[in-house]
């Protein structure tokens, strides 16, 4: 007689509510599910421009990103926005998947080490499914040689208990899978956590700029083809020509284009004027600047002489300048930008200065989560050729009781059924139903 009791699951000692607990937490379906959220978050960054970790605190760059983003998303921009897809980091949503694959990675690690180790010596029920209880009265190492010819191991556990696990290739693809996940939510989070993107930077030659993480980076020297970067406190160099990606310090570095910069300057009878570019900047005897198409403006003033200048950039044209006296607001003059310009008893200079358009990031987690994609994907790779099998066989009396667990174990053992059945039926093995 053959009891059919399909999925049924014996707790074995163990608490129902910590088995239904162990279950739901290293369940295929929520670890699919953490798994895919946290793939859609990773190609949503390769795929998307990000917004600055600054936002609006760094209005510039979030002005320059929020353009591109607006030409490159269309209409889908403020959807991708809500969403979280384009500042997938910060994105809540996206940090509870990354944390969940990292936990459920651990715990299915742990599994896959705990199979490897005690499985085949275990004779008791771990996780397996009930898959059928039969009346019959086979050898243990008749079932044994079917088992062996389904490429598991087998061996015997207990007088009457034949445990067959699948080889160590499933073990090492398992393995690698959920260690691979979790290396790469690790890193992740640690990006998630620590690192940041500062967005598009004007850079003009010896004018620093702040970074996310309060160290500073600045044009230090330029030559005809080449620029080199440098990376304060530790004073660091790099140099890249324009287009290309390098790392200083960890931060990661990508010259998109030259922008015209210019160095300003004034004098009154041999006497140097201090600028101001803003009510909260120092004077300086010096001023640096860029125009282009994203900073398409610059105002400066001379209080000693009580003047201001307003600079506009003219695409395919040269900048246009206006000096206005203070306080009346009045124009004295409007005029094309050149390197030198007499108002009155002021002489004011203008200087080219190397400007360059540069990308900084700085994602300590990314080439570890790299790492962990390639092992993840090769573990994948070899879970779907070997999957992780087990069987145990309890005979008791004359009733065979089977137990199956993993990906395909289950048709296994009903094959196995099917089997014993055959034999019983075309020999004198006593099998009955009942």
């Amino acid at each position: 007689m053959q009891i059919d009791a399909t999925r049924q699951r014996i707790p074995s000692g163990e608490s129902q509510a910590w088995r239904a607990a162990w279950r739901l937490a290293t369940s295929e379906v929520l670890f699919g599910l953490a798994v895919a959220c946290t793939g859609v978050g990773v190609v949503a960054m390769m795929g998307l421009l990000q917004m600055p970790t600054l936002g609006t605190d760094d209005p510039v760059a979030f002005s320059r990103w929020a353009t591109a983003a607006r030409q490159q998303q269309g209409e889908l921009f403020d959807l991708l926005t809500t969403l979280g897809l384009n500042n997938v980091m910060h994105a809540v949503w996206w940090q509870v998947a990354a944390l969940l694959s990292l936990l459920i990675a651990t715990l299915r690690f742990a599994d896959v080490l705990a199979w490897a180790r005690y499985a085949q010596h275990n004779a008791a029920i771990l996780d397996e499914e009930r898959a059928s209880v039969i009346h019959t009265t086979p050898s243990l190492q008749r079932l044994a040689a079917w088992l062996q010819d389904q490429a598991l191991r087998t061996r015997e556990v207990g007088e009457n208990t034949l445990a067959a696990l699948s080889g160590w290739r499933s073990h090492v693809a398992a393995g690698l899978l959920y260690g691979g996940v979790m290396l790469t939510s690790a890193a992740l989070l640690v990006d998630a956590r620590l690192g940041w993107l500062a967005g598009e930077q004007l850079l003009v030659a010896e004018v620093p700029i702040s970074l996310p993480d309060q160290r500073t980076l600045m044009l230090s020297q330029a030559g005809d083809d080449a620029y080199q970067f440098r990376i304060e406190p530790s004073g660091s160099t790099v140099a890249l020509r324009e287009g290309q990606s390098g790392a200083l310090d960890g931060v990661s570095l990508h010259t998109k284009r030259v922008v015209e910069g210019y160095r300003a300057s004034a004098e009154r009878a041999g006497q140097a004027l201090r600028l101001r570019a803003s009510n909260l900047a120092l004077p300086t005897t010096e001023l640096r600047f860029v125009l282009d198409e994203d900073e398409p403006e610059q105002f400066l003033a001379l209080p000693e002489a009580q003047l201001a200048l307003a600079l506009r950039y003219k695409a395919s044209e040269a900048p246009m300048l206006q000096v206005f006296a203070l306080p009346s607001g009045s124009v004295i003059t409007t005029a094309a930008l050149t390197p030198s310009l007499i108002v009155g008893d002021v002489r004011l200079v203008f200087r080219p200065a190397p400007a360059v358009s540069v990308e900084a990031a700085f994602l300590p987690g990314r080439p570890f989560a790299l790492v962990g994609a390639a092992l993840a994907t090769l573990g994948a790779v070899g879970t779907f050729l070997w999957p992780r099998r087990r069987v145990l066989l309890l005979q008791r009396g004359e009733w065979l009781e089977i137990y199956a667990a993993g990906r395909g174990a289950l048709p296994l053992a009903r094959r196995l059924v099917q089997q014993l059945t055959a034999l019983a039926a075309s020999s004198d093995s006593p099998t009955q139903g009942a």
